[in-house]
């Protein structure tokens, strides 16, 4: 379910049991159906990998990436309700969107996923068509979470409870809760004990401890009305193997990832400077492991590229005028750097071939003839030129008798 279906579904008696026995209220519903955000907590400047998921342009739900081309999400984000779904899977920080995106190539629903039995297996797997860099992932738990343990959970919402519930995205949040009671397949957490999850939140994640680094053991599934009230994630471990099967194989297991950027730096020309071709780009670049390639575009097309250094290139054909240099600096991991300079090449613009600027000359370099027709110039001796315009004259005058004399004779015919 998505943010479109406010207040339409409520879950089966089990949940109903569930909500009423923990949190002292009335049904529970999926949290991208309210209209707020993490209720308490702080804006979140951390958790890189929890990201926005969309449809189209409209932000919907949380998601958290997994692998570097693999998203965890709940199901009810992506299926029902007539979503589409082809994803845009968008990170943002804050109130402010986008560092990078990606649309989905694939989504996979879990097989058992079921609305009806209290939202089960409300789980989703999306593969990216493109990898996300610069970011970790986030790595899942692999044992039981436990009673008590302490939670950090992560969302976005709307940034308002009134007008178009599609208007706009909340800042990401982070809370903080405990888990108060773990079952089968999933867990919950109440408002007395912390912060809550609510509209916007879906498919986003809570994190435990494990070794001193944060692991995600739940996805955001479902919440009461009122919001923060209890809320209910779907366990991590459960559904790992499945999970595992869907990444193939683009799962992050804590291995080393580069996230840092090379440095690249346009030595010459300076910004503004005023230029002649041919113009000699220096450029410096680089990286903790290594620049794989740098590219260097005039006026944003790429014209050349080295794979090692020195980085300096020639451009040799500058039109006169304004133009822009920029050099993209790539390391191993596709991270990257742009340097760039507005110059100025002068010199006088190449002439037009096709129109002598000299009356006299021809654009072969021959005499020019004047044609009589505006002052093109052709390039042609005088002799010959002058013979061709006395036979096109005689031809032109010929056709003209031609049809005097036709037509006297259709007025004849036409007086009989």
């Amino acid at each position: 379910m998505s943010l479109a279906s406010i207040n339409r579904t409520v879950v089966g008696l089990t949940l109903f049991a569930a909500a009423t026995v923990l949190a002292g209220c009335g049904a529970a519903d999926p949290v991208s159906s309210q209209r707020r955000g993490i209720v308490g907590g702080q804006p979140d400047p951390g958790h890189p990998s929890v990201g926005v998921l969309k449809m189209g342009k409209t932000a919907i739900c949380s998601a958290t990436l997994i692998g570097r081309q693999t998203v965890l999400t709940a199901a009810h984000c992506v299926k029902g309700f007539d979503v589409d779904p082809n994803r845009l899977f968008t990170f943002a920080t804050n109130a402010t969107v986008v560092a990078q995106s990606s649309e989905a190539a694939q989504t996979h629903v879990y097989p058992k996923y079921s609305p009806e039995a209290g939202y089960t297996g409300d789980v989703a797997v999306l593969q990216l068509k493109q990898k996300i860099i610069g970011i970790v992932p986030s790595q899942l738990l692999t044992g039981a979470p436990s009673t008590g343990e302490a939670l950090a959970i992560v969302g976005f919402g709307l940034e308002s409870d009134s007008g178009d519930p599609f208007a706009r995205v909340s800042v990401k949040k982070v809370g903080q809760n405990k888990i108060a009671q773990v079952y089968g397949g999933d867990f919950v957490f109440v408002g007395g004990g912390g912060d809550g999850v609510c509209s916007g939140d879906s498919g986003g994640p809570s994190f435990v401890m494990r070794g001193g680094a944060e692991r995600l053991a739940g996805v955001h599934s479902t919440g009461s009305f009122q919001c923060g009230a209890y809320s209910r994630d779907i366990r991590v471990d459960v559904y790992a193997p499945w999970i595992a099967e869907k990444a193939e194989g683009d799962l992050y297991k804590g291995e080393p990832i580069d996230v840092e950027p090379p440095k690249v730096t346009l030595v010459e020309p300076a910004d503004k400077a005023q230029v002649e071709a041919p113009l000699q780009v220096k450029v410096e670049a680089t990286d903790d492991i290594g620049v794989v390639k740098v590219a260097l575009l005039l006026d944003a097309r790429e014209v050349d590229a080295k794979t090692a250094p020195p980085f300096d290139f020639e451009l040799t054909e500058l039109e006169p005028g304004q133009h822009q240099i920029d050099v993209i600096a790539y390391d191993a991991d596709s991270n990257q750097a742009k340097a760039g300079a507005s110059v100025e090449v002068l010199g006088e613009a190449a002439p037009d071939a096709s129109v002598s600027r000299d009356a006299g000359v021809g654009s072969d370099g021959s005499p020019a003839v004047d044609d009589g027709g505006g002052g093109c110039a052709v390039g042609s001796r005088p002799a010959a030129s002058a013979a061709w315009l006395i036979l096109l004259a005689a031809a032109v005058v010929g056709g003209r008798r031609r049809r005097a004399r036709g037509q006297a004779r259709v007025r004849r015919r036409r007086r009989w």
